[in-house]
């Protein structure tokens, strides 16, 4: 249960152990004017139902442990954070006194919108566009799509930022000529482009952007930016060179998907009778609670195989040999419910990093940390357990072990967001249209424009 939180408006810098619930009305990143490599921090504007704005900020040496877990847009219960002076310059929030910092140990669970009534400015259906500066480091080819009973151009690039992170771009239309013209004056040079304009989309559960009719591209203009990533990708061995972009193919057929959906009753219910070794369900639930009894991660081998102590070193019964280095990896047991019954599913290492977004050895490491300076021992660290509160599609796996387990559980050994069964849509597609005044001015060079703004 999520304890009572106050509106924004009543904290106070004496407020100690709170909580609040409040929408990210807008998410960015501020890096240092010195190196544009060092990320100072992770900012929000945090907006609760009364319609109460504060800044919130996430210092830049741990917020990569929310990067995958906080979205603009998304409402979120928070707790365990510092109410401090707001700056006396600068503000982001100019008529709140106060700010909120973040600490390692913020919990972020993700709500329902459902009921809350927090506001977003957003009106009605609304587009939000997106300008992103990147190195094209893959490019598809250019391909005829059907759009509107049109048969019109489209070309998918790959563009990556100073932190490697990536974003597909789906150019359209006259968007798709605008680019193969520049590229072919920048030809045998590292390709920085700045895409205004653009729609930012869903697909397999990745943020995607799509050009608009008010899209303009810019390739190599001279503003700090691109200078930084050129600079950067002058330094690969490979930087240069444009990859032959690789097109996934949806893993999972949703209606297959379906089919075999179950509610956490009915896996339960399947588990007397007489059920196939190895049968896969799907089922829908929510994360409640983090069982920690057994720890989050375990030791393994190179083999992944889990090792037990040896004297001063371990001992790995697969590969019959001693260890002397123990690598963490993930064995996390959620606690998971539906409307028809609650049950406990394991994700193991691969499907758990998918869902965190960092690696067991690295959240070890941090934790290390945490341990030696707070008295944190033997907690489920916050990154873990910012999944309470969130659902999933699981498939889980019978096994013999469910024919006699007096106590069920199951091992989930795929994990997919709720937005997976979303309805099907139209197989048309629909090139955006977007009515904007615009001009040939070209990117401002005190603009910020960053592929992560928006993909957190």
């Amino acid at each position: 249960m999520l304890e009572e939180c106050i509106p924004i408006d009543k904290l106070r810098l004496e407020s100690k152990n709170c909580a609040i619930t409040a929408r990210v009305s807008r998410l960015w990143d501020v890096y240092s004017f010195k190196d544009t490599k060092d990320l100072m921090s992770t900012d929000m504007v945090l907006i609760d139902k009364e319609g109460s704005y504060i800044h919130a900020s996430i210092k830049g040496n741990f917020a990569h442990l929310f990067q995958n877990r906080i979205a603009e847009g998304s409402v979120y219960y928070v707790k365990i954070f510092s109410v401090v002076p707001n700056k006396a310059q600068y503000r982001v929030v100019g008529d709140n006194k106060l700010m909120i910092q973040f600490c390692p140990s913020t919990v972020v669970r993700s709500l329902s919108e459902d009921f809350l009534g927090i506001p977003t400015s957003a009106l009605g259906e609304v587009y939000i566009l997106t300008d992103v500066v990147g190195v094209v480091c893959c490019e598809g080819e250019v391909t005829n799509k059907n759009s509107r009973g049109n048969s019109v151009p489209s070309l998918i690039l790959e563009l990556h930022d100073l932190r490697d992170v990536k974003v597909r771009v789906t150019l359209w239309g006259g968007s798709v000529d605008n680019y193969m013209k520049q590229k072919s004056l920048v030809e045998d040079r590292i390709i920085v482009g700045v895409f205004t304009s653009t729609l930012v989309k869903k697909y397999m559960n990745n943020a995607v952007l799509s050009s608009t009719t008010a899209t303009k591209i810019y390739l190599d203009p001279d503003i700090d930016e691109v200078v930084a990533l050129k600079n950067k990708s002058s330094s690969s061995p490979r930087g240069h060179i444009i990859q032959p972009l690789i097109i996934e193919k949806q893993e999972l057929d949703t209606h297959a998907v379906l089919s075999n959906l179950k509610t956490i009753g009915e896996i339960l219910e399947i588990t007397k009778t007489n059920f196939k070794d190895g049968t896969l369900l799907f089922c829908v639930a929510t994360i409640y609670d983090i069982h920690n009894n057994n720890g989050w991660y375990y030791n393994s081998c190179g083999c992944k195989g889990m090792i037990k102590a040896y004297g001063q070193s371990f001992w790995c019964k697969k590969c019959n040999k001693t260890v002397n280095d123990a690598i963490p990896r993930f064995r996390i047991e959620f606690g998971v419910q539906d409307a028809t019954d609650s049950t406990k599913f394991i994700v193991f290492d691969d499907v758990a990093e998918k869902m965190i977004g960092q690696s067991a050895i690295s959240i070890y490491d941090m934790q290390e940390k945490l341990e030696e300076s707070e008295a944190s021992v033997g907690e489920v660290p916050a990154i873990i357990a910012n999944l309470i509160g969130q659902r999933f599609v699981f498939r889980v796996k019978l096994t013999d072990y469910n024919r006699t387990a007096y106590s069920q559980s199951f091992t989930a050994n795929k994990v997919l967001e709720e937005s997976f069964l979303e309805p099907t849509r139209n197989e048309e597609i629909n090139v955006p249209t977007v009515l904007l005044e615009t001009t040939d001015d070209g990117p401002s060079k005190r603009r910020h424009l960053r592929i992560q703004e928006r993909f957190i």
